[in-house]
């Protein structure tokens, strides 16, 4: 697992009930070592989590935040948003996530293992071993959910042999790809925390060598292949300006997933696939989120 600093600052968000997603959303922007979503269920407040190393990097996150809060409820009317400052041992955010993370079932086969809790496999179980350190995706979150079901579904349908992981974030998704015989991943994040936190969880799984983790930017990133699936939960505007990028890079008969859209969003970022040649198989809905599924023709 990657070394994390003897202590972390963190600046703590609490957003009304309904006003997560937006939330997340707004302060997509703000640049930060880490951040934490804790998933809760619809109608209650949820809490975003900014992860700093110094007290300098904590107060010029909190000023981006308030700034930007500042704006949106004068532009928006956004309700209140509850700030609160700490501090965390290394210790401590080993105890947070132990907290809000256990073993959870995803789709029909699919089960999601933190690696400090012992689950005895049922016939036909597919166990992911996690350890997510501070990457997003523990399986927990409505987004990282629908990406699984709906990669299950399709994998199911006859095993693809390749796929990209844009935004791998912890890499639940392409070690369940691994996992369920996709032969030749290729996964990157722009966090490099993250990536290695993948390269990690892929080897507790014994899959590292179907997956290649690096750090890139979607933006920057350029395809050197096509694959039989691409995975993308990343938020709306990064996936409408690369499009036309990810639009090329599946190949004939794959599948595209795009996630990490809020409701409201979804029918623009749909748009801009279908224009580029791509057929809506199915969105999900959970809460304020929405996953699509879009295919290729061969």
């Amino acid at each position: 697992m990657t070394d994390l600093p003897d202590i972390m600052h963190v600046l703590s968000l609490r957003a009304p009930a309904g006003a997560c997603g937006a939330l997340v959303e707004l302060l997509s922007g703000i640049e930060a070592p880490s951040s934490l979503v804790q998933d809760v269920q619809q109608g209650t407040p949820g809490v975003l989590c900014f992860y700093c190393e110094s007290e300098t990097e904590l107060a010029t996150v909190r000023a981006a935040v308030e700034t930007t809060l500042g704006a949106a409820h004068d532009a928006l009317g956004l309700p209140p948003v509850a700030i609160e400052a700490g501090v965390l041992r290394k210790e401590e955010w080993a105890d947070a996530w132990k907290r809000f993370f256990h073993v959870q079932r995803v789709g029909k086969r699919l089960v999601i293992r933190p690696s400090w809790e012992e689950y005895a496999a049922q016939p036909g179980d597919v166990v992911i071993t996690l350890d997510p350190g501070m990457a997003f995706g523990t399986g927990q979150h409505a987004t990282t959910r629908a990406c699984l079901a709906m990669l299950e579904e399709i994998i199911d349908s006859g095993v693809p042999h390749s796929m990209l992981d844009a935004g791998t974030g912890s890499g639940v998704l392409s070690i369940a790809a691994a996992l369920m015989g996709v032969g030749k991943i290729d996964a990157f994040d722009i966090e490099k925390e993250a990536v290695m936190t993948a390269r990690d969880n892929a080897k507790i799984n014994r899959v590292a060598g179907a997956i290649t983790f690096f750090q890139a930017d979607l933006d920057a990133f350029v395809p050197g292949r096509a694959y039989d699936i691409i995975a993308a939960n990343m938020i709306d505007t990064l996936l409408m300006r690369n499009a036309a990028k990810l639009a090329r890079a599946v190949a004939p008969g794959g599948s595209l997933l795009i996630s990490g859209i809020l409701g409201h969003e979804y029918e623009s970022v749909a748009a801009a696939f279908s224009a580029r040649g791509l057929a809506e198989r199915t969105v999900a809905a959970v809460a304020e989120w929405r996953t699509g599924w879009f295919a290729k023709p061969h």
